[in-house]
């Protein structure tokens, strides 16, 4: 796009160009280096050397989506591949959360010390406890 002194455009976009695959994946790639820069805890994030093959087909994945769903997404200063970028990020820390949450403590390990098993397998009188089978059951 050329722009005059005053920063306006002096010419239109023709309409009908979106980016390649080439720029979409700068842009890709960038996304997720980009919380990085911000927060060094999430400068893994970022695609690395041995990520660069799979990162690509993902988004040449997403590209060719983009072009059957939302082409409008691949338009030089497009609002929507804006708005999608915005999205990643989240997303992104959502997984995050969520992979925590998984990787977290068990049941077992997350009960106060009063709860868990007594020791003794069989009924203890204690319904946090009966529930659990014998000892020698529990392997």
């Amino acid at each position: 796009m050329q722009l005059d002194d005053d920063g306006e455009p002096v010419a239109d976009l023709d309409s009908g160009a979106q980016i390649d695959k080439d720029a979409f994946y700068v842009v890709f790639d960038h996304a997720f280096g980009l919380p990085g820069q911000f927060v060094p805890a999430f400068k893994p994030l970022a695609i690395q050397t041995d990520e660069k093959h799979r990162a690509r087909a993902a988004s040449d994945a997403i590209y060719e989506l983009l072009e059957i769903y939302f082409p409008a997404a691949l338009q030089p200063g497009s609002d929507t591949l804006a708005r999608l970028l915005v999205c990643v990020p989240f997303l992104i820390g959502k997984v995050m959360v969520a992979r925590a949450i998984m990787a977290g403590p068990r049941p077992e390990q997350e009960r106060p010390a009063e709860f868990r098993r007594s020791g003794q397998g069989g009924a203890t009188g204690n319904p946090a406890t009966d529930w659990l089978p014998p000892e020698d059951e529990a392997a």
